[in-house]
Parts: C-alpha cells; structure tokens; sequence
C-alpha cells in the first residue's frame, strides 16, 4: 500500500516521506538496468524552506488539521497535499506474486536487479524457444524483444557531439552543446547535466515543458509570424 507523501504550506513548510530520499519511480527501469540508482537526495528536489519528515502517514484528521504518522508523531497543517502515488495491484493470477517480479517501487526493482544478474545471459533465439548461456532451452509461442534501443546517426554524421550510444548532446535546455540553434526533442537527446538526465521516453516527456518553450526564449529564435490572411470563416452549406 503506498504511504503519504506531506506538505504543510504555512510560515514553515514540511514534506513527509517513509524514506530519507526521493525516489523516481519512472527510473526504476534503469536501476534494474544498473544505469541509474532512480533516488535524489531531498536537498536536490525540495525548496530551501521546506524540512523533511522521514516517515509514514496513517491518518488524516481534517476537522483538526492533523496528521498522524507510524512512528508516534503529529503534524499539523494549515494546507495538505495529498499525493500518496500509487503502487502495483494485486496480480489476480495464481502464483504472481511469489514468482513474479515487478518495478512499481524501489524494494521490486531491487529484487529484480538480483534476479537478473543471477539469470544466465541469453543465446540464439529460435523459433519456438529462447536458448540461455548455459545451454538451457526457454519454450517460448511468442517472443517479445525488448532489450535495449538506437538511434539515427545523424547528429554524429552532421559532425554534432554525441554520447556513446549516438544521442545528440545537449544543455539542461534540450539545446545543442554545439549549436544554440539546435534544440534536441524525444529519445535521440542526452543531457549533459546529471540533474536532469535523459534516459528514454519517460524523461522525454518529464522535459517536454522546458523543451517547447525555449525555442522562444533563445535570441537566435524569434517567433513565427502569423499567417499573412486569416483563413475564410467555416459557412452552412445552402439549403
């Protein structure tokens, strides 16, 4: 069951938490992957005068404006922010939840990640089976790849920097390290600062506001003029 996140907005501002840091849960694929640990310390995410409470909520009182936490506290509040997220469901199927395995919070991908490293590597797929290093045979109708993406070449054939997997290197901005007038958008990008990493789709959406707008804040851009004459008013088809 997920727990409470908390915000008290007054002339002081608390956020509650169960753990010490902030995890991303849409980077919790990458901590599987071991490209990414998907937490950030609260001092990274949170405003200076906001104080973390390490700890869990189990109720709301709203007539008094109260919280209640597991560990014997009370926090009082003159605003609450509900954002308590979400978590996986329960399966419904029959052996689910013992054998199979999850990313929808931290401890999941954890035992994921351990998992996977004890699973020996792939071989050859075949038609009807997936072959593993150690000789074994996986029976398989249908299989699915999903192990890993690439990109075009042309930032790196354009002469553009690129990381090691060809991706357009760019600022915080989603701008070309190379060419203010270049302005990277989806999968094909890698920012260059750690604090806002570009990993994949999910991130891609995470920066779209930042992306759109500075187009429009760059002196090399300028706005698109409006269109020379204002297309003719939709009219009701004579009867």
């Amino acid at each position: 069951m997920p727990l409470p996140d908390l915000v008290r907005a007054a002339s002081r501002t608390r956020g509650g938490n169960r753990r010490p840091d902030f995890v991303e849960r849409i980077r919790l694929h990458q901590l599987v992957t071991g490209s990414d640990d998907a937490a950030e310390g609260f001092g990274e995410v949170l405003g200076g005068n906001v104080r973390p409470v390490v700890d869990a909520a189990t109720r709301i009182d709203a007539a008094e404006r109260r919280v209640s936490l597991a560990g014997g506290g009370t926090v009082a509040y003159d605003y609450l922010i509900y954002a308590v997220g979400s978590g996986a469901a329960d399966p419904g199927v029959p052996g689910a939840a013992e054998f199979a395995h999850s990313v929808s919070d931290l401890e999941g991908a954890q035992r994921l990640r351990s998992a996977l490293a004890a699973t020996p590597a792939t071989a050859p797929v075949t038609r009807d089976a997936v072959r593993l290093g150690d000789g074994r045979e996986l029976p398989s109708a249908v299989t699915i790849w999903t192990a890993g993406f690439r990109v075009p070449d042309l930032a790196a054939c354009s002469g553009l920097r690129t990381d090691t997997e060809g991706r357009l290197l760019t600022d915080a901005t989603l701008t070309s390290v190379d060419d203010v007038r270049i302005v990277a958008a989806g999968d094909a990008a890698a920012m260059t600062d750690w604090r806002v990493r570009k990993e994949g789709p999910a991130t891609a959406y995470g920066r779209r506001p930042t992306g759109a707008r500075r187009p429009l804040t760059s002196a090399a851009w300028r706005p698109l003029r409006p269109p020379r004459r204002a297309p003719p008013p939709l009219r009701s088809p004579a009867r």
